[in-house]
């Protein structure tokens, strides 16, 4: 079925989802990483249920709170991106745009899907794909996209989950059945034709010109022995445009040396099988190898330290 397509556990599937959330962090970090970690340092109770509230809970008064923090999540996204109710409060400079690899990607899981399921495909699938992949996960595990460096509080972690269903319900337009999520309908009502405008933003046709081609184009150009070069280590800085390259370079090299990987691994004849065992054998090594690396780095740190020469 159409639901089936990409958010199960298909091979095709978990690599487009890894594909759109490398290309997204960037994005993510400068829209949200600040309130997230707000949220976190805070740590408020803010439960509405009242089947998970501590004895005592003023649930009217979280109610309030968790209805505040997930207004701010909402504006944060919508206006960064020229949306919302306020669009000329940011400058032309301030405002963001979806990564047109991104935008690119849409279009083809749009034109691909209407092309095999036909009227069962919505108009806007791939953008609603697109942000359960990225923005809704962004904020209730927020470690997997390096807007904490780990994971969060304790309260502060069902406040994100209840942030991001929100979200998620305000993108489908569908307001909460229960009664204790009743309270956060009117900001799913309030930024549901904004939210729409901003996924029909993502499904915009592109325009080609010189700076599409060489975007589209950069991969090509990368070297696969940059893959192979250093990064430095423990600075919490990554490049993600040398990550995806990276990976679209490594792709090409193993589509084209398909036939002789077909022969060193046996029986295997399927093409997805055969990438996702390279991948996974390749995952291991590199394990390996950044442990070697660090215990290297450490033994040179240690040798090198006052203590050591005297």
């Amino acid at each position: 079925t159409v639901d089936e397509c990409f958010l199960r556990s298909k091979v095709h599937g978990k690599l487009v989802q890894g594909y759109m959330k490398m290309l997204s962090v960037k994005v993510l970090q400068r829209i949200w990483r600040s309130l997230v970690q707000e949220v976190n340092d805070n740590n408020e109770r803010c439960e509405v249920d009242p089947m998970r509230a501590a004895p005592g809970t003023d649930l009217e008064t979280s109610a309030k709170r968790i209805c505040s923090i997930t207004k701010q999540f909402l504006q944060r996204l919508l206006l960064a991106f020229g949306g919302g109710s306020q669009p000329d409060s940011l400058s032309a400079e301030q405002r963001l745009e979806i990564p047109l690899r991104v935008r690119e990607l849409c279009l083809f899981i749009q034109r691909a899907m209407t092309k095999k399921f036909g009227a069962q495909v919505s108009d806007l699938y791939a953008a609603h794909l697109y942000f359960e992949i990225a923005f809704v996960p962004a904020v209730s595990f927020p470690t997997a996209f390096y807007l904490l460096p780990d994971l969060p509080n304790y309260h502060a972690r069902r406040t994100l989950v209840i942030a991001s269903k929100t979200i998620r319900s305000t993108a489908r337009c569908q307001p909460f059945k229960e009664s204790f999520m009743a309270g956060l309908n009117v900001l799913i009502e309030n930024n549901k034709d904004a939210m729409r405008s901003f996924l029909q933003n993502i499904m915009a046709p592109i325009t080609r010109g010189p700076s599409h081609t060489q975007l589209s184009s950069s991969s090509s150009s990368v070297s696969p022995s940059s893959m192979l070069l250093p990064q430095p280590l423990n600075t919490g800085v990554i490049d993600w445009d040398l990550e995806v390259d990276s990976i679209i370079t490594l792709h090409h090299n193993l589509i084209a040396h398909i036939d002789a990987l077909k022969q060193s691994l046996g029986a295997l004849e399927n093409r997805e099988t055969i990438i996702y065992c390279v991948f996974d054998r390749l995952a291991a090594v590199i394990a390996l190898y950044r442990f070697k690396l660090r215990r290297r780095t450490l033994m040179l740190s240690t040798s090198e330290s006052p203590h050591s020469s005297s």
